[in-house]
């Protein structure tokens, strides 16, 4: 429980401290609308100009990063019980995650979870260093394929 309300804290601090990340998904530009809700509804079935897309996309797992490393600075500030290291390669696995949510155009594309996976979680980097918004390495990448319902995949 500690785990999740820290985790779902970070939003709260981020908009709390108007963080430019934040504010920056919320608008790409006056035309193409806001990032968070761009990525919503195209995975709701909506279509946008691929360059729109892949900036929405950016933007928000630039926001989720940002969001998991304010996280683990409040595990530090106030000592949480959390495993920092464990915590980091969940978070970096989620904002990967977000590379297949853009391949398969679905938010849950996976047949099983590769969050319960020792092979993809020891693969995971362990601090929030790396910049997991920008790309997703192959071997990340080629360790998350398995569990991706390979139906959403041919539908691409």
């Amino acid at each position: 429980m500690l785990f999740r309300s820290v985790s779902q804290s970070r939003y709260f601090v981020q908009m709390n401290k108007r963080v430019p990340e934040y504010f920056d998904i919320y608008k790409i530009n006056v035309k193409s609308g806001k990032a968070s809700v761009i990525v919503e509804n195209w995975l709701l079935g909506k279509n946008y100009n691929p360059q729109t897309l892949k900036r929405a996309f950016f933007l928000v797992r630039a926001m989720e990063r940002d969001c998991e490393k304010r996280a683990m600075k409040l595990i530090d500030e106030f000592n949480l019980p959390i495993d920092r290291k464990f915590y980091a390669k969940q978070a970096n696995c989620y904002i990967y995650t977000h590379f297949l949510m853009e391949e398969t155009r679905k938010y849950w594309m996976y047949k099983k979870s590769p969050y319960k996976s020792r092979i993809v979680m020891k693969l995971m980097p362990s601090t929030m260093k790396v910049k997991s918004h920008v790309s997703i390495p192959p071997k990340i990448y080629s360790a998350l394929i398995p569990f991706v319902d390979a139906r959403l995949l041919l539908e691409q």
